[in-house]
């Protein structure tokens, strides 16, 4: 009887030994127990904002766990699939990790999808240059990768309703010492006077990427006192056969210019007859019809007299008062080339006591800018410029982080 009594309240007795026991080692009380959620950090920017129909990219996030330590973006779910790139409004990417024991973690992060249609703007983009991008070539590792490029380039677009090129003002040869053009690539061998060369090419992997995702280019140069058609075969002869190419563009500020610092405290710019714009464009259109060649100034008498051709006019003018000033004297320029393009560079750092308290700025300053002129059929480019590309104001509306 007692062994029939022990065999059946012994499995009852281990039951209860092994509760006892668990709740002691993982009870409610237990210090050494993981119940708190990991803190997630979003990368980037938010609210992020989007140009109408570009393509959203992820900034990325991570998290800290008080017992698994860094949480990487590997380990989350994100979902955006909520984002319309093709309407404007705000939209949410969700976030969520979870650490080793199950304790989950949730953000979200907004993402603005903004743009307006302005219906003659037919460019827009940014104007790109080593120095103007990085502040110095000692700081390479500021040039924005070709992925951030395009990402920025086509937001300028979006700003505008999506529908005008996503274009590049791209500087390939900027202005040295001894009136020098100083070409950001490898010589090709051959004796150029005024021209200076890298040895290595800077440029090469953003254009080929270019030649894919539907970025036009103008390739421009700052010439110094180096023949324009000797420049135009130097900079076709690298970077002709690439796609994206749409023109060349000179730079008349730096035009058969003597002192490239100014240090005298006077300029000392040449100005460009009708007879050498002509030339220069036969030179342009020598490598594909379809080419055109744009002349940049602040003022009309650097400019060919009568001679407009197929040329594209761009002012890049500065410091005005503020958004008004800028649009009636663009409009001023425009009206002064119609019908030929024109395209004008904005964002500049002498401007931004004004423009910092846009809520979009490339918007509200192109947007201004295009509706201000009186021909409404002739096309208009806007190109923010790479100076203030990373300033804190603009730079929401440029890089992803």
């Amino acid at each position: 009887m007692l062994n029939r009594n022990f065999n059946t309240i012994l499995p009852l007795l281990l039951l209860i030994f092994h509760m006892f026991f668990s709740g002691c080692n993982n009870g409610p009380d237990d210090p050494n127990e993981d119940t708190q959620s990991p803190e997630i950090t979003l990368e980037g920017f938010n609210p992020l904002y989007l140009g109408l129909k570009n393509t959203y990219i992820e900034p990325g996030a991570s998290a800290v766990d008080n017992v698994d330590g860094t949480l990487t973006i590997d380990q989350f779910t994100i979902d955006e699939s909520g984002i319309d790139n093709t309407k404007t409004g705000t939209y949410y990417v969700n976030y969520s990790v979870s650490d080793m024991a199950g304790n989950e973690a949730e953000t979200t992060r907004a993402v603005k999808v903004v743009g307006e249609n302005v219906s003659n703007i037919k460019y827009a983009g940014c104007r790109e240059s080593i120095t103007g991008t990085t502040n110095s070539w000692a700081n390479m590792s500021l040039f924005p990768k070709p992925k951030e490029w395009e990402y920025m380039l086509k937001n300028m677009s979006g700003f505008y309703g999506g529908n005008a090129t996503s274009s590049a003002l791209w500087i390939v040869g900027e202005m040295g010492q001894d009136s020098c053009c100083h070409l950001c690539f490898p010589s090709d061998g051959n004796v150029h006077d005024y021209m200076t060369f890298e040895g290595m090419d800077y440029f090469e992997s953003s254009l080929s990427r270019f030649d894919t995702t539907g970025i036009k280019v103008f390739v421009q140069v700052e010439p110094g006192f180096a023949l324009i058609t000797e420049l135009v075969d130097v900079v076709m002869a690298r970077y002709g056969t690439h796609a994206c190419i749409v023109g060349f563009g000179v730079d008349m500020e730096w035009y058969e210019s003597v002192d490239w610092d100014d240090t005298n405290g006077e300029d000392h710019f040449s100005y460009i007859s009708d007879a050498d714009a002509q030339a220069w464009e036969t030179k342009v259109k020598s490598y594909s019809s379809n080419y055109r060649l744009y002349l940049k100034h602040w003022r009309t008498d650097f400019m060919p007299p009568s001679y407009r051709g197929d040329i594209i006019f761009i002012n890049d003018a500065q410091g005005f008062n503020n958004v008004n000033a800028l649009a009636n004297a663009f409009a001023q320029w425009a009206d002064h080339y119609s019908p030929s393009p024109v395209m004008f560079q904005i964002g500049y750092e002498r401007d931004k006591s004004w423009w910092n308290s846009y809520e979009n700025p490339p918007l509200t300053v192109g947007k201004e800018v295009a509706e201000g002129i009186s021909n409404s059929s002739q096309e208009v480019g806007i190109f923010w410029v790479d100076f203030t590309l990373r300033d804190d104001t603009a730079k929401p509306f440029f890089f992803v982080k």
